[in-house]
C-alpha cells in the first residue's frame, strides 16, 4: 500500500495545478464537486491521504474535499472523491495567474506618410517606404552602426572572392513567404532577372549592369543572366564583369531590390508585372509584417508575421495614414492618432509646430541635415533644351536664396552638386550660378532663344498652397528673363512613367534623396546605356563613372567624382535649386532599441540627427520587428 501514496499525491497536485492555470476559473471560492475534467483519461483514482508542503501557510483541520470544478479539453468522470489533508487558499493563486494570462490590448503603431501609393510594386517605384520595410526583405541591410557597414537580412552571411568580382550569399533556411512557402535562391534569381528585364520597367538596370551577362540579357540577346548562379536552395552567387566594391550596396541594400516570390507570378509575362493586380490586392513578402488592407487614398494596414525569420514582431499592427499636409499631420499627432511625422520644415507653420514639440517632454524632435535635393531635370532629347547655355540661363534666373528664405523659412542651402554626399564636395561650388538675370538674358540670346517658346515642366500634383506659391515664384523669375515655363500636373505613377519610361517630357521638377553612394545616382540617371532619364551622353564622363565604381578606396574615388561634378556643372543635365532638411517629431511612446540615448533638441537650430525615423536614414528599417509601444512616462 505504501507504493500508492506517490501517485495519489501527484494526482492531487495535478488537479490543484490545473485549477490554478485554467483560463475559465474565476478568482472565487471554489465549490465541492465529484466531477473533474483532465487533459487525458485516468483509469482510476486512488483514495489516499497525502501530506503536501506549500509555500503559503496551510492550516490542517480535517479531511477536506477539493472544492473546485475545472474544465479543459477532455471530460472524464471520476467515480470517487479525491481528498487531501489541507486547507489551501486557492482564490488568490488563481486570481494572480488569470491576470498574467489575460489578453493584452494590441500594440498598434500609427504613423503617417504624405506619399500616396501608386502601387506596391517595389521594382518600379511608387511604393511608400513604410510598406517596404514592413512587408519585404532584402539580401543585406545597410547598418552604419556596425564595423562592416552592413547586416545580413535574408542572407545570413556572404563571401567575396579574392579578386573581388564574385559574391556568394547564404540564405536563411527558416525564411518563408507570408503564404507559408519557403524562400529559396530561385526567388532571388527570379527577382534579379526581372530587375534586369527591359520589359518590367525596373529602375535598377543601370545599377545592376556590373553583373556578368546583364547587358546581353537586357538587350534581348540572351535568355538568362550569366552571372546569376543558383548553387542550391539556399545559396546563390553573383559574378561581375569587374571588381566592384559597391555590389553589396547596389545589389542588396536598396528597397527597389526587395526579393519577391517567384511562385506568386507564375504565368505572368515580364511586361505585365507593372499592371499585375498582385501588387494591389495581395502583396506577399517575407518581412516582419503581413499586408492586410489598403483603403485607397486613406491608409494601409500591416499585421505581425508570426513566422518571421528573426522572431515575431513586438508590435501587433502598423497602420500608415495618408496625410498630405503638415498641418493635418500635426493635428493628428497632437490627438495621439499617429506616433510620428516627418516632412520638410521651415514654413511659419512648421516652425511653430516644431518649437511646440521641442517644449513637449513627451516627444523627440530631430532634423536630417541636407537629406533632399530639389532640382529641375532637363531632357537633353528636347530640341528646346539641347544647348547647355539655355540650361545655364535657367539657373542664373532663379534667386535661390530668396526662394529658401521666403518659402522654407531658411531651412535649406544653395547647393551646386548632383550627389548629396559631403565627402567629395568643394566649398567653391556653392558660388556657381549666382542670381544674375542679365547674365541669363545674355546666355539665352547667344543660344538664339525665342522668347515665345514655351517649355513644359511636368510635376506631381501639388498638395499644398505653400508649394504652389513657390512654383509660381520660380515661374515668375524665369519669365523675367524671357523663359516661359508652363507647369503640367500629373498623378504620381504618370509622373514616374513619364520620367523613367516614355521620356515624354521637357523638364521635370524633381526631388532626389540621399543615395548610398554617388555611383548609384550617376549610373541610373546620366550614364549612357542605363535608364538615363535625362538623355545625357558624355563618353568621357561615362569612363570616369566606371573608374570610380571600380575603385575601392574612398580617397582614390574623391578626385574622380570631383571631376565628374565639374563637367556636369558646365553642361547642367540637371539644375540643382537647393538642399533642404527634413524635420521629424516622434512620440517617446514609440520605442526603438538604442534611441533612448539620443540627445534632446534644445532649439530649431540645435536638433540632433534622428536616423531611425528620418525620411532617408540608413537605419530606418534595421530592426522593425523589435520596435515597441510603451506607456507614456
Amino acid at each position: 500500500m505504501k507504493k500508492l501514496w506517490l501517485p495519489a499525491f501527484l494526482l492531487a497536485v495535478m488537479l490543484i495545478s490545473a485549477a490554478c492555470t485554467s483560463e475559465t476559473v474565476a478568482p472565487e471560492t471554489v465549490e465541492v464537486v465529484k466531477e473533474v475534467v483532465v487533459e487525458r483519461e485516468v483509469p482510476k483514482v486512488i483514495e489516499k491521504q497525502v501530506v503536501v508542503e506549500v509555500e503559503k501557510e496551510v492550516v490542517v483541520e480535517r479531511e477536506v474535499p477539493v472544492v473546485e470544478k475545472v474544465e479543459v479539453e477532455k471530460q472524464v468522470v471520476v467515480e470517487k472523491e479525491v481528498k487531501v489533508v489541507q486547507t489551501v487558499v486557492v482564490e488568490k493563486i488563481v486570481e494572480k495567474i488569470v491576470e498574467k494570462e489575460a489578453k493584452r490590448d494590441p500594440k498598434i503603431l500609427r504613423i503617417s506618410t504624405n506619399f500616396v501609393p501608386g502601387d506596391f510594386n517595389t521594382m518600379t517605384g511608387g511604393t511608400p517606404k513604410e510598406f517596404i520595410w514592413a512587408v519585404t526583405s532584402v539580401l543585406v541591410k545597410a547598418d552604419p552602426t556596425s564595423a562592416e557597414g552592413y547586416r545580413g537580412d535574408l542572407a545570413e552571411s556572404w563571401e567575396v572572392n579574392e579578386a573581388g568580382d564574385s559574391y556568394t550569399f547564404y540564405l536563411r533556411k527558416n525564411a518563408v513567404w507570408h503564404d507559408g512557402v519557403p524562400v529559396t535562391a530561385a526567388d532571388v534569381e527570379w527577382t534579379y532577372t526581372m530587375l534586369l528585364n527591359n520589359a518590367t520597367g525596373s529602375r535598377s538596370m543601370g545599377k545592376l549592369a556590373m553583373i556578368k551577362g546583364a547587358a546581353a540579357y537586357t538587350a534581348g540577346e540572351a535568355d538568362s543572366v550569366e552571372g546569376i548562379v543558383v548553387i542550391d536552395d539556399h545559396t546563390i552567387r553573383f559574378d561581375q564583369e569587374y571588381a566592384n566594391s559597391l555590389f553589396i550596396q547596389e545589389a542588396g541594400t536598396t528597397f527597389e531590390r526587395a526579393i519577391l516570390p517567384k511562385h506568386a507570378f507564375e504565368g505572368v509575362a515580364p511586361g505585365d508585372l507593372r499592371q499585375e493586380r498582385f501588387f494591389f490586392d495581395s502583396p506577399i513578402g517575407s518581412g516582419p509584417f503581413k499586408f492586410e488592407k489598403y483603403v485607397e487614398g486613406q491608409y494601409f494596414r500591416m499585421v505581425a508575421n508570426e513566422d518571421y525569420y528573426l522572431g515575431r514582431p513586438v508590435l501587433d499592427e502598423v497602420i500608415v495614414s495618408i496625410i498630405l499636409s503638415s498641418e493635418a499631420a500635426q493635428i493628428a499627432f497632437q490627438r495621439g492618432e499617429i506616433h510620428a511625422m516627418s516632412f520638410d520644415g521651415g514654413t511659419d507653420a512648421t516652425t511653430e509646430m516644431f518649437q511646440d514639440a521641442i517644449d513637449d517632454p513627451g516627444t523627440n524632435v530631430a532634423a536630417e541635415d541636407g537629406s533632399t535635393l530639389i532640382s529641375y531635370a532637363f531632357n537633353s532629347r528636347s530640341p528646346h533644351l539641347v544647348d547647355p547655355r539655355i540650361r545655364q540661363a535657367f539657373l542664373h534666373a532663379l534667386d535661390r536664396q530668396k526662394l529658401i528664405d521666403t518659402f522654407v523659412g531658411g531651412n535649406g542651402k544653395i547647393f551646386n552638386s548632383f550627389m548629396t554626399h559631403g565627402w567629395y564636395q568643394k566649398a567653391e561650388w556653392r558660388d556657381r550660378y549666382p542670381y544674375d538675370p542679365e547674365k541669363a538674358k545674355a546666355l539665352l540670346a547667344e543660344a538664339g532663344w525665342d522668347s515665345d517658346t514655351e517649355v513644359t515642366c511636368t510635376i506631381i500634383a501639388v498638395g499644398s498652397e505653400e508649394a504652389r506659391a513657390m512654383l509660381a515664384a520660380e515661374q515668375a523669375m524665369l519669365a523675367e528673363v524671357g523663359f516661359k515655363l508652363v507647369f503640367k500636373e500629373v498623378a504620381l505613377m504618370v509622373w514616374v512613367d513619364t520620367f523613367y519610361e516614355t521620356y515624354d517630357w521637357e523638364t521635370i521638377r524633381v526631388t532626389f534623396g540621399v543615395f548610398g553612394d554617388p555611383d548609384g545616382f550617376l549610373k541610373f540617371h546620366v550614364r549612357t546605356g542605363s535608364r538615363n532619364a535625362m538623355g545625357y551622353a558624355n563618353a568621357e564622363t561615362d569612363a570616369k563613372m566606371d573608374a570610380a565604381g571600380k575603385t575601392i578606396a574612398r580617397a582614390d574615388r574623391i578626385p574622380l567624382y570631383q571631376e565628374i561634378n565639374e563637367e556636369m556643372l558646365t553642361n547642367l543635365p540637371l539644375a540643382p535649386v537647393y538642399l533642404k532638411d527634413w524635420w521629424t517629431i516622434v512620440s517617446k511612446r514609440w520605442y526603438v532599441p538604442g534611441i533612448g540615448d539620443m540627445r534632446p533638441a534644445t532649439s530649431l537650430s540645435d536638433m540632433p540627427t534622428f536616423p531611425i525615423v528620418a525620411k532617408h536614414g540608413e537605419v530606418y528599417n534595421l530592426s522593425p520587428h523589435l520596435w515597441d509601444l510603451r506607456d507614456a512616462n
